[in-house]
């Protein structure tokens, strides 16, 4: 170790260092030759391991001095339970293994020790230190010194052996029964001699504790140790205690055991069902159901203390399309009994097998699962009688009408004759209610032979609900017990009982020709009507006569006749019908009675509740209406919008029974009905004279024309050549202005008068007057209106406006006419203009949609021309305002011209009043902000020319310099302008 050291220093430390060791060695020799050898550590082992204990075994024992000893001089060793050690330890195969190390084995059996078993002392004595007068050590006892593991070289002797449990008693607790719990019991050899375990045992009643491994003839040395795993898996409900003995045998072959006391606790839920065996469905038909009962009970018998609730999480069938449950979990307290139904649903005709599950928290079960088996056969399904697909009954019995009668029987045969037949079957109800199962009837009846063929009858009277629609199912059962309900016949029955009564017979007044109730010039009536009971008609029957006379039977049509309803119709309530004239009442005029009545579907005649009214036949046009008596607008004045013309004329005798004026305006009628243009209503007073109004609001009436009017009489007779005419003057059209020149032709001189020409017409009652009012240009405030003057008996009118109208700023004006139609006649008609201005101006009353303001349409613009060097920026005193001249960047002004010029280029505009192009004297820049950075800066010649609201940059450095514009006009003003 000291070797090992030194190589891990360099050189120069290990010189120091030895010089350092060889005087500390010289002092020491001195010092170490004072003192005794010392045994610093004893250790025994047995089969090379070392050990504290031991029994019968071969020991070998080992002894390290802290200094050389004389080899010569073996130690000698007394040992003993006790001081003072009497007994000397014989040893053999003694010896030095090197000159500090001393070796030596001894046998321990049942002679050595002759003493008893226990912790034996060993007491070292007699070794000497090496060399000449080595010292001899002293006495050393074993408990002073340590083994190779550092422990006390003390050793136990143990010639017999023993057996100790780490625990007496193992409680389980509680647990579920059909569960398991574990639990390890460790028996360890707490001596130094071998035992044996032999055996194990339990009471008869072990179970539910059990070993799961019993490993005998188990040899454990000193110290080793036994697991033992103890199981507890009960599977009832209880307190269970057990007693598990583990037999050994020690040296001396005596037979010895252990106990351990075993206790547990069992609870849970114990699933019981009735039936416990099997779920037995028998024989059912294929396709139908049967249902069993399985009761569930949570048994507590014998355990009612250690029961808890039983949870059934899932109920289940092994074929949950054949065999269906109806619960699918349950919970039962201790004691509780619930019951569980289950369907057996076959679709096949065979022998069917199955498992009802049930997953629980019974563990006594396996995997806490009740399997009850269940088992069934599916026999064929008795076939029902055919359906039905026809059923024969007479209905000319009756009405004629399929599904009508009125009889107290309805007497039904089937097409041919069906065996196994038991019963035919009916329903009868109000409602569609088709029948919900073979017993779902209303009567029934066994059948007949009668011809080849079964027959039966249903009673009605009394049975069925009468004057309604009902709904009949008809169906047959077998004598073999089926029903054939699902594959019933349906028919509607009508069971109509009493006569049909028609009410609220009703003629709507549009099918009078004439429009007035009870006249009519047609060979027919429509009428319409109600039946009191609702019941379906089957047909409508009338008579025509002079006199009151109502009809004697149901064939009783004397002048008039019957119209039957199509055979599928079901009016239910409501009917109409077109009752025609016979023909030789079609020259008959005057008033006639008609009785009208009807039958019903199922035959029965309302003749003797007849309903009846009277009607005029009328086939005489009226003649022309007479002169005209009187009138509230002369026939010579002209009327404006809104006017209403009334007439009154004269009724001759062959008129006295007109209801109706018809009249048409510009020409006189050309076709019967359709060519009038309006009609008011006449009182049928058959007075001598008569009267009505027209009202005039359309401008395509305007002018001096003729009203022709004709009469209609109540039964809507009229000859449209019997007309009367009326001179009438109506104007509602205003006059139209449009100006003599083009609009291109817009140009006044400056200061100087404006004189222009208006185009005026009106081709109805003439222009009255005109006059114009006028501003300057863009301005809202107007000047006093000026006249317009007729140019002899033309249509053109001039006016002039004076030079001070005439401005810079140009001028607008716009012109008002009206025509001759009187005040007192809702006159006259006023017109605005020109008509032909700038395309913005309102022609058509929105000025919205021209783009300009309210009250601004019409205005007519006139621009204004600028000659010589035209004008030039002024002071508020009328003076010329020079550019400013200088040369820094603040010297840049902008210049702009407010007219169109003769002659817009820039440099044209400016070099007369500059100079020619002088880049020292002045510059002019043109600024196009939508150019890129390198071109957005136009110069002279490159600008673009002069526009109104174009402006330019301008520097100079020349004095007193007035820039004029030159030549040219306005820009025309009213409307929307964009400058660029």
């Amino acid at each position: 170790m000291r070797f090992n050291i030194m190589k891990e220093v360099n050189p120069m430390k290990r010189l120091v260092l030895l010089a350092t060791l060889a005087i500390l060695g010289i002092a020491g020799t001195a010092t170490w030759a004072q003192e005794k050898p010392k045994l610093v550590r004893m250790t025994f082992r047995v089969n090379n391991q070392t050990v504290t204990c031991t029994g019968n075994a071969k020991v070998s024992m080992t002894l390290i001095f802290d200094s050389a000893m004389d080899v010569k001089v073996f130690p000698q060793v007394n040992f003993g339970l006790q001081a003072p050690y009497p007994l000397e330890l014989p040893m053999v195969d003694r010896e030095w293994v090197d000159e500090i190390t001393f070796f030596a084995s001894f046998d321990i059996n049942e002679d050595v020790p002759s003493t008893g078993d226990g912790l034996y002392k060993f007491l070292v004595s007699a070794a000497r230190g090496a060399g000449e007068g080595g010292l001899v050590m002293n006495e050393t006892l074993s408990d002073t010194v340590v083994n190779s593991r550092g422990e006390t070289s003390n050793l136990s002797i143990d010639r017999i052996g023993n057996a100790a449990a780490s625990t007496d008693s193992v409680g389980f607790g509680s647990i579920r029964a059909g569960t398991v719990r574990d639990s390890v019991i460790t028996v360890q050899n707490d001596g130094c001699a071998n035992i044996t375990i032999t055996g194990y045992s339990l009471n008869a009643n072990s179970r539910p504790f059990s070993l799961i491994e019993s490993p005998t003839n188990v040899v454990l040395g000193g110290g080793d140790v036994l697991r033992l795993t103890v199981r507890f898996n009960p599977s009832n409900r209880r307190s269970f205690q057990n007693q598990l003995k583990i037999f050994f045998r020690n040296q001396t072959q005596k037979l010895d055991s252990l106990s351990v006391k075993l206790t547990g606790t069992a609870t849970g839920a114990r699933i019981v069902v009735i039936p416990g065996d099997s779920v037995r469905f028998g024989t059912v038909q294929v396709n139908t159901t049967r249902t069993n009962s399985v009761q569930v009970t949570n048994d507590t018998t014998g355990a009612k203390e250690f029961s808890e609730t039983l949870e059934i999480n899932s109920i289940s069938t092994s074929d949950g399309v054949i065999f269906e449950v109806d619960a699918k979990s349950l919970s039962l307290a201790p004691g509780d009994t619930k019951t569980v139904n289950v369907t057996f649903k076959p679709n096949t005709v065979k022998a069917y097998s199955g498992n009802l599950i049930f997953a629980t928290n019974d563990f006594t079960r396996a995997n806490g699962q009740l399997r009850l088996p269940m088992s069934g056969t599916a026999s064929p399904t008795p076939q029902p009688p055919p359906p039905i697909t026809q059923l024969n009954i007479d209905w000319s019995l009756y009405g004629g009408y399929p599904g009508y009668a009125f009889s107290d029987t309805l007497y039904i045969c089937l097409p041919n004759n069906i065996a196994g037949v038991a019963f035919a079957r009916w329903k009868i109800v109000t409602n569609d209610a088709p029948p919900q199962s073979a017993n779902d009837f209303t009567g029934g009846a066994v059948p007949f032979v009668s011809g080849n063929t079964l027959c039966f009858k249903i009673p009605l009277r009394g049975w069925v609900t009468s004057n309604v629609r009902n709904y009949c199912y008809v169906w047959l059962d077998g004598t073999n017990g089926t029903s054939g309900w699902q594959n019933y016949f349906y028919s509607p029955l009508y069971y109509y009982t009493g006569v049909p009564v028609l009410t609220n017979l009703n003629i709507n007044l549009a099918y009078w020709p004439g429009g007035y109730a009870y006249y009519t010039r047609l060979g027919s009536i429509p009428i319409c009507w109600d039946v009191q009971d609702g019941r379906d008609v089957a047909e409508v029957r009338w008579k025509i006569v002079r006199n009151p006379n109502p009809p004697n039977g149901a064939a009783d049509t004397t002048n008039g006749g019957r119209f039957r309803l199509p055979t599928n119709g079901t009016l239910t309530s409501l009917g109409c019908a077109d009752l025609r004239f016979a023909n030789k009442l079609l020259t008959q005029q005057g008033w006639w009675y008609v009785y009208v009545w009807i039958l019903d579907k199922a035959g029965n005649s309302g003749h003797a509740s007849a309903t009846s009214f009277r009607f005029n036949y009328d086939l005489t046009a009226p003649v022309a209406p007479g002169a005209i008596t009187n009138r509230n607008i002369p026939a010579t004045v002209w009327f404006g919008r809104n006017s209403t013309l009334g007439l009154r004329f004269n009724l001759p005798s062959g008129a006295r029974d007109a209801a109706r004026v018809r009249w048409r305006f510009n020409g006189p009628p050309t076709a019967q009905d359709s060519s009038f243009s309006g009609e008011a209503l006449l009182p049928l007073t058959q007075t001598a004279s008569d009267s009505f109004s027209v009202l005039f609001n359309d401008t395509a009436l305007c002018g001096d024309s003729t009203l022709y009017f004709w009469l209609a009489d109540s039964a809507g007779n009229s000859n449209y050549r019997n007309y009367q005419q009326a001179r009438y003057r109506f104007d509602m059209c205003p006059p139209e202005i449009t100006r003599v020149k083009t609009l291109s032709n817009n140009i006044a001189l400056n200061g100087q008068d404006f004189v222009d020409r208006l185009l005026v017409t009106d081709p109805h009652s003439d222009v009255d007057t005109v006059w114009v009012n006028y501003r300057l240009g863009g301005a809202t405030t107007e000047a006093p209106p000026i006249p317009a003057f007729r140019i002899g008996t033309t249509d053109t009118f001039r006016f002039t406006i004076p030079l001070a109208g005439v401005t810079r700023r140009g001028l607008e004006f716009r012109a008002t006419a009206r025509d001759n139609v009187p005040a007192a006649y809702n006159g006259p008609n006023t017109a605005y203009g020109p008509s032909n201005g700038p395309a913005c101006n309102d022609h058509d009353g929105d000025a919205m949609i021209a783009g300009i303001s309210e009250g601004e349409e019409m205005w007519y613009p006139i621009r204004t021309r600028v000659t010589g060097e035209g004008d030039f920026r002024i002071d508020s005193d009328g003076r010329p305002v020079p550019l400013a001249s200088g040369d820094s960047t603040l010297s840049y002004q902008l210049v702009s011209v407010p007219y169109e010029l003769d002659s817009s280029g820039v440099l044209s505009v400016v070099q007369d009043d500059l100079g020619a192009a002088d880049a020292k004297q002045w510059r002019l820049f043109d600024y196009l902000p939508q150019n890129s950075v390198a071109t957005r800066w136009q110069e002279g010649a490159k600008a673009r020319a002069f526009t109104p609201g174009r402006a330019f940059f301008v520097i100079t450095r020349k004095n007193d310099v007035v820039l004029d514009s030159g030549p040219g006009h306005t820009r025309r003003t009213v409307c929307p302008d964009t400058l660029t």
